[in-house]
């Protein structure tokens, strides 16, 4: 973690103690410069005396500091600025004088962004398959592996993921942690249930550890009346759908291999009694499955219905109460996300018809609204990605 914005009274960056660890300087009217180590970190404005400090990697985000109000009026809102876009504040005085001039240190935590840090996330998360049984249901376990990472961000880092299909089980095995979804951050102290049709960004601190679940569609429903399309935006208790018995199980087995086979027997066990039934859920994962291994994102939901002889509108309700999102909707998720994942790790071998895409401007399109979520404030992830893309097709 970097130092991010630092307010003082010299009366320029070479009259710092600190001069040469910055980038760049602003002279205030009041006498006071701000001082930014990066060129995309701070904009400011100076007028009577007021500062407005905006970071346009989070550009919801402003606060007006009003450089003559006593220190702790700038301490507020200094610190209700840091941490709104989740940055740690720090305030010293310079060489030791408690009257000021004071330097105010504000951090910004590392985010990790899916596609993006693809070793972050294969190093760090333990994932496995489910048994064929739950294949259908399950994408993976999962598991969090942050012990080497604490010495290289000691003040915590973020991990930011794209809006995806069904729903994640996080069982708590540490420490309270913070979890957003889209704009909405939630204090976690114990075990969540998380849709997953936003983008979210979870905020680690040493002492984080956490098991989980990512499903295409839980088998729960089999046995209790959910509808998931009822379930928006939010982080739920997991009490409400797993029996807090098989949490507390799950909670003291010493590994992940024996919670992974916790799981894994509760969920069968579920299935097989249910077994041979014509159930909405069953309908659902193998339409899911048929779509996204043969890429066929773009079929209608009256074929769709047609495979099963039930009418367009049933077929609707049963995707709505299975995964909380229409037809249209789970298909399109699943699509960008494919082509997307296949763009991040083999670019050269991509190409927009795979997916059904009619053009590169309509891949295009489709990229962009994915990526440009407001959990990602502080980068354009979808550039990164476009340069790749726009170099190929220049070839």
């Amino acid at each position: 973690m970097k130092p991010f914005v630092l307010l003082s009274s010299a009366k320029s960056k070479d009259d710092h103690p600190l001069r040469r660890s910055f980038q760049g300087s602003v002279r205030l009217s009041s006498g006071l410069i701000l001082l930014s180590f990066s060129r995309h970190c701070v904009q400011s404005e100076a007028r009577e005396g007021r500062c407005c400090i905006a970071n346009p990697n989070f550009i919801s985000t402003t606060s007006t500091l009003n450089l003559y109000s006593p220190l702790s009026e700038k301490l507020n809102i200094l610190s209700e600025f840091s941490k709104s876009v989740g940055c740690v504040l720090q305030v010293s005085p310079l060489g030791g004088d408690l009257e000021g001039p004071y330097l105010y240190n504000i951090y910004l935590p590392v985010q990790h962004i899916e596609f993006f840090h693809i070793n972050h996330f294969e190093n760090n998360y333990h994932r496995i398959p489910p048994p064929a049984g739950l294949s259908h249901f399950i994408d993976f376990f999962w598991e969090t592996r942050f012990e080497n990472l604490w010495n290289k961000y000691p003040n915590g880092f973020s991990d930011a993921q794209f809006p995806n299909i069904g729903y994640t089980y996080i069982i708590n095995l540490g420490t309270p942690f913070v979890m957003q979804v889209n704009d909405k951050k939630f204090d976690m102290k114990t075990d969540g249930f998380l849709p997953r049709y936003n983008a979210i960004e979870c905020f680690h601190q040493p002492g984080n550890h956490f098991f989980g679940i990512k499903f295409r569609i839980s088998p729960v429903i089999f046995e209790k009346k959910v509808d998931f399309s009822e379930y928006h935006g939010y982080v739920f208790p997991l009490s409400y759908l797993l029996d807090q018995a098989v949490i507390d199980k799950v909670k003291k087995a010493a590994s992940f291999e024996e919670r992974t086979g916790i799981l894994s027997k509760y969920f069968l066990s579920v299935l097989a009694a249910y077994e041979g039934s014509l159930h909405p859920v069953n309908i659902v994962s193998k339409i899911l499955e048929q779509c996204f291994q043969k890429n066929q994102f773009t079929v209608s939901v009256e074929d769709l219905a047609a495979q099963y002889k039930i009418s367009s509108r049933t077929l609707q309700r049963y995707f709505e109460m299975c995964t909380g999102i229409s037809s249209k909707q789970a298909l399109q998720v699943m699509r960008i996300r494919k082509a997307t994942a296949h763009l991040a790790n083999s670019p050269k071998d991509f190409h927009y018809s795979l997916y059904g895409y009619y053009d590169h401007s309509h891949f295009y399109k489709h990229l962009k609204q994915f990526l440009q979520e407001n959990t990602l404030k502080n980068m354009e992830p979808h550039l990164k990605l476009l340069e790749t893309l726009h170099k190929k097709e220049g070839r």
